[in-house]
């Protein structure tokens, strides 16, 4: 179980080989920066809802030599790059009694966190603005001039 109480299952993980090449004994080496896609399935072990992402796998390889010794250790660096998700987890559950409309705003603001942040951003804010007005809010003025959120 991870620290934030999900419980999730890593049920498959493809992607083609890396770049590189390989020596005579069969070893793989891979070129110093490569990018393969990939796809990925995770399924909740406790609601047993299942995410599916795809996207590119970036993989960076890094030298550093040992300041003590004539040793350099050799260590990958591996990063998701997510394109598009589909069944995007929960980031957070909207209050009970949220109109639709703005549940509807909040939920797919979910998908957009894993994507684009300044996506995700402007459909909390659609959420905020539907929220406002089924809340009745007046958003102008008597004279007709809008009134700002801040």
């Amino acid at each position: 179980m991870r620290e934030d109480g999900a419980d999730h299952q890593r049920v498959e993980s493809r992607h083609p080989e890396r770049d590189g090449v390989y020596d005579d004994e069969g070893g793989f080496h891979p070129s110093p920066c490569s990018k393969a896609p990939f796809v990925l399935r995770i399924t909740c072990a406790n609601c047993n809802e299942t995410v599916v992402m795809a996207g590119m796998l970036l993989i960076e390889e890094h030298e550093q030599a040992d300041e003590y010794s004539d040793d350099v250790h050799t260590w990958a660096q591996q990063d998701l790059v997510p394109h598009c998700i589909e069944s995007a987890p929960k980031l957070f559950e909207p209050a009970e009694g949220t109109p639709k409309k703005v549940r509807d705003a909040i939920e797919s603001s979910f998908r957009f966190y894993w994507l684009d942040r300044d996506a995700c951003v402007s459909r909390l804010r659609l959420a905020v603005e539907l929220f406002l007005d089924s809340e009745g809010v007046e958003d102008k003025t008597a004279s007709g001039a809008p009134i700002p959120l801040g």
